[in-house]
């Protein structure tokens, strides 16, 4: 009862934090929003058939890093959506190591890890996480405050996460 408490939390905090976001710009982007659905549902999706797949998690990391890069980069070079000729090598160079290190294969393997170790419940609800974190870190590092309406939700959402997840090890506890 407690982890379906947390799934609505979660869910019912997603409307007001896009609510929030348009109030604070005055516009509600329709393809920003449609794409941020899409790739939550193809994340869903991911995770869901992430635990049936005969790979590891860092199998599932590299084949994903691969084909993103396989079939990302010539869209994007074709298509000329980018700025890389002005860019300087070493520029280039650290920002192809650092986003794709950390950013690529670091960040899929350990969600991969958490799937694995956790299931699929507990990691999507603390995936629910990043808009809560990105708001806290953005405190410090940018210097950007979230306004009462937009941290209302993130707060929301992550109460969600806590039922959600204490739901979840709760389980795990009376299991073992």
């Amino acid at each position: 009862m407690r982890q379906f408490a947390g799934y609505a939390l979660i869910a019912g905090g997603i409307p007001p934090l896009i609510y929030s976001d348009v109030t604070e710009t005055g516009a509600f982007d329709v393809g920003g929003t449609a794409a941020l659905v899409g790739a939550a549902a193809l994340w869903v999706l991911y995770t869901l058939r992430l635990r049936r797949a005969p790979l590891t998690p860092f199998q599932a990391a590299a084949l994903i890093c691969l084909w993103s890069a396989v079939f990302y980069l010539p869209i994007y070079v074709g298509f000329n959506l980018s700025n890389l000729s002005q860019a300087s090598r070493g520029e280039l160079l650290f920002q192809s190591i650092y986003q794709g290190v950390p950013t690529s294969v670091v960040a899929i393997f350990a969600f991969n890890r958490a799937v694995f170790s956790l299931g699929t419940r507990a990691a999507a609800a603390i995936i629910a996480l990043v808009p809560v974190t990105a708001t806290a870190l953005a405190i410090p590092l940018l210097g950007e405050f979230p306004t009462f309406v937009s941290a209302s939700p993130i707060c929301v959402i992550a109460l969600g996460v806590v039922a959600a997840a204490a739901g979840h090890f709760n389980k795990l506890t009376e299991e073992n």
